[in-house]
């Protein structure tokens, strides 16, 4: 028999191995975990095998405490009734006993299957599985190898006959284990139902709809024209060419727009609150060199900064600081605006809460810009200046009519 491979399509591996050890002469099973789902399938063709007399031995592995102190009892007692019968525990060590081995010998040959298969329900039916089976010829090396790695498990310390002291012992440490396993699973059950998946189909078609809309391709081209103009207008103020209130309003007023008068910033809004800021232009150029000082420091830090200033200049939000920060590094800050958060919060990621200056910290926008850096690497965007403009989109055409966050 050459080797086949065995997977659990139409019960492969519980079929293989209930026909192969039913009229064997010797059975030897090593198995990482035992359970009564598995030993049920296999309980007919194991008792044929032990009543006719052959030689049964089973290793079951006790780490982590998964194997099943039911089954365990349940072939101790089968083994106990017939002398040649003989169940082995491989005890808790430093390596985890993991074999998954299953050998028999019958009418005068040898065969094995050696895969992935535990001895359990899922392992011989449920999972997806995989091993190979196939005759083993006693005068190969493969036959030598293999009687004496089964020699050397056996004698092995950690290897021992099951008794019912053995058992009763292993029976109390599973129901320890079992009960912390059940309250640590249903706090992390807990856990993960706070946590928010994205929605991979419909980014996937929201990218596809972007990236087929000449009006959006169009309008992505003359954003990426008008932040370098924008970042020549923040230089102006930075180099002192901008120095009365008046000069600066009528600067600021290109960037963020007005009534009837588009803004070279992409986001909406920013010229309602223009002659509040004005009235502190002074310190809004301190914010634009403090946050250009530091383009090459981690995206917190530069945020954390960059609020220090902004919380002194009324009017003045997280919108147009991260704007700032974006117009100087499109490739590593993101802009921060309820747009952006709501179409996230619409993919299926969680929210921010308070997008108030007051409340926000630069962990908190780092979080976010480590969201928006991996939507630029799974959507191939060129820069984060992209996804927010792609983030725009989605915002307007699906997820306005969502909650959004407030703005402060």
């Amino acid at each position: 028999m050459k080797p086949a491979l065995v997977t659990n399509d139409k019960d492969g591996h519980a079929s293989t191995i209930l026909a192969g050890i039913a009229n064997a002469t010797r059975v030897v099973i090593h198995t990482a975990f035992l359970k009564s789902s598995g030993l049920t399938l296999l309980q007919p063709s194991l008792l044929k095998a032990l009543q006719s007399g052959a030689d049964v031995r089973v290793i079951a592995g006790l780490d982590f405490c998964l194997t099943e102190p039911k089954a365990l009892w349940a072939i101790y007692e089968w083994m106990s009734s017939h002398p040649k019968g003989k169940l082995m525990l491989a005890s808790q060590d430093k390596a985890t006993f993991h074999p998954k081995l299953y050998y028999w010998e019958s009418n005068g040959t040898a065969k094995a299957l050696i895969g992935s298969a535990n001895l359990t329900g899922g392992g011989f039916r449920d999972n997806l599985e995989l091993s190979v089976v196939g005759e083993v010829d006693p005068s190969s090396t493969f036959f030598s190898e293999l009687q004496d790695y089964l020699q050397r498990v056996e004698s092995s310390a950690r290897v021992r006959p099951a008794t019912p002291i053995s058992l009763s012992q292993y029976e109390r440490r599973h129901a320890i284990f079992s009960k912390s396993r059940k309250e640590a699973e249903k706090q992390a059950k807990s856990e993960a139902s706070e946590l928010f998946e994205l929605d991979e189909k419909k980014l996937s078609r929201y990218i596809e709809e972007y990236r087929d809309d000449k009006v959006e391709k169009k309008d992505g081209e003359k954003k990426r024209q008008n932040y370098k103009q924008a970042k020549k207008l923040l230089d102006s103020m930075v180099s002192g060419e901008v120095k009365t209130k008046k000069q600066f309003l009528e600067t600021y007023e290109k960037l963020v727009g007005s009534k009837g008068r588009p803004s070279l910033w992409h986001s909406g809004g920013l010229f309602r609150s223009k002659k509040a800021v004005a009235r502190k232009h002074g310190a809004f150029i301190e914010l634009v060199k403090a946050v250009r000082e530091r383009l090459k420091e981690a995206p917190d830090i530069v945020f954390d900064v960059g609020l220090e200033h902004a919380r002194k200049i009324e009017g003045l939000g997280l919108n147009v600081l991260t704007e700032i920060m974006n117009t100087y590094a499109p490739d590593r800050f993101a802009v921060l605006n309820q747009n952006p958060v709501g179409s996230l919060m619409h993919l299926g990621f969680e929210g921010f809460g308070t997008l108030n200056k007051l409340a926000f910290s630069g962990l908190k926008y780092a979080k976010f810009n480590s969201l928006i850096q991996e939507l630029a690497r799974l959507c191939k965007f060129h820069d984060l200046s992209q996804v927010d403009h792609f983030l725009n989109y989605v915002y307007w055409k699906y997820a306005k009519l969502e909650k959004a966050p407030t703005i402060g």
